[in-house]
């Protein structure tokens, strides 16, 4: 998608479906602008800055954008929180690797993190204004979890996560996490050579992905039965899918 001026690179809808918010990449900066899905002007909330900006969350309320922040000649990135419409910006927490999936209830944030010092990816759960971090699972050696994007069920009771093996052969697949005891399993069989967002239909039946095949190098949109069933194509075409993310009646969907 392209708007006006620029490139953009991320994007993520409201839960309520009526705003689409996107970060745009213009003359060697990036801003975040947010417009109306009805026909309207952008308008930005986060002003142009030498940074990386990349997952962008909106509160289930729709009246917050969680973003990540990444300075120019620093790898660590900042989760910030922006008011909708606009406002000062609020630091959240450090050292985040993926787009922060919101709880049900909003009381919560979960997100990857490489912690490489460890030489782990794992899998962190927070109160919704970064405190009270904590590890519910975490792949080691040549396992690992995507940094894509992951989700939370509508119960509450489940994490949706891209994660991946380099043991005979680099693939893909979408995991469920337990919550609460961060037990892990495949939800399908299926194996791509990539996994970007998922994102979790509203009866809680399937997910919906960008995932690339093996033998192809552009990523399509997948729906993904829940809690069992063949992944099926959404999308079937020459388009390259990335950054997608659904409003909560899963009635729309917005990607790059």
């Amino acid at each position: 998608m392209l708007c006006g001026a620029g490139v953009v690179l991320a994007t993520s809808i409201s839960p309520d479906g009526k705003y689409v918010v996107h970060v745009l990449s213009d003359a060697g900066k990036q801003s975040l602008l947010i417009r109306q899905v009805t026909p309207s002007d952008n308008v930005e909330i986060v002003p142009p800055a030498d940074a990386i900006y990349r997952g962008l969350t909106f509160s289930h309320d729709s009246t917050h954008v969680f973003y990540s922040v990444q300075e120019r000649n620093d790898p660590i990135q900042w989760l910030y929180q922006v008011p909708v419409l606009g406002g000062t910006p609020r630091k959240i927490l450090r050292d985040i690797d993926s787009p922060a999936a919101i709880s049900p209830d909003g009381k919560q944030l979960a997100f990857v993190r490489r912690a490489r010092g460890q030489g782990e990816d794992q899998l962190i759960v927070a109160n919704i204004d970064g405190s009270n971090l904590h590890k519910l699972n975490s792949r080691k050696g040549a396992d690992f979890f995507g940094v894509g994007g992951l989700a939370w069920s509508p119960d509450g009771k489940t994490i949706a996560c891209p994660a991946g093996s380099n043991t005979g052969g680099r693939y893909m697949y979408v995991a469920e996490i337990n919550a609460t005891n961060g037990q892990e399993k495949p939800i399908s069989q299926q194996k791509w050579s990539g996994v970007g967002r998922v994102s979790w239909l509203r009866d809680g039946k399937g997910l919906i992905a960008s995932a690339t095949e093996q033998a192809g190098p552009l990523a399509q949109v997948w729906f993904i039965p829940y809690p069992k069933g063949a992944p099926q194509r959404v999308t079937n075409d020459l388009n390259d899918y990335r950054d997608m993310s659904l409003a909560d009646d899963s009635r729309a969907l917005v990607t790059v």
